[in-house]
């Protein structure tokens, strides 16, 4: 049986912002735009239809903190969210394995450690092409300035 590399990846993430019974929310390697996670089902869950209700509920409540997290610690205005699955199904095999990208959006400008994260897609669609990678310290000043509002 193929493996399922969201799985494995859980099992190494070492960018944990918040944990819970269903959910682990990670930050990106990618901050284009700042703030920008993932929210990983704990379970392997291969479909959003087949999520418990218990699940749902908490995707709610942990969607709900990060956003008020994000919004607290860097002033985002929105955060954009999608669910796509595809890489999976690029293999033979497919294991799906549900999470969320969470992409925060900001209308302006914002500054942490000296460096400048801008969105100039604000209002519109996010760039996919957009990259920005942090170096160690960075990362891990983002990732403490979410925790404290998380």
């Amino acid at each position: 049986m193929a493996t399922c590399e969201i799985c494995e990846v859980l099992q190494q993430s070492e960018s944990r912002l918040l944990e819970t019974k269903h959910w682990l929310v990670t930050l990106a390697e990618d901050q284009a735009y700042l703030g920008r996670v993932y929210v990983t089902a704990r379970q392997h869950w291969s479909s959003l239809g087949i999520l418990p209700a218990e699940a749902w509920l908490e995707s709610q409540q942990v969607i709900g903190r990060y956003e008020e997290a994000v919004r607290q610690a860097f002033g985002a205005d929105n955060v954009n969210w999608c669910c796509l699955l595809n890489n999976a199904f690029q293999a033979s095999m497919p294991r799906p394995h549900v999470h969320w990208h969470g992409r925060p959006r900001y209308a302006e400008p914002v500054w942490l450690e000296g460096v400048k994260f801008t969105d100039p897609e604000h209002g519109h669609h996010y760039d996919r092409a957009r990259h920005q990678l942090v170096d160690d310290g960075l990362r891990r000043e983002i990732e403490t300035t979410l925790r404290e509002y998380l």
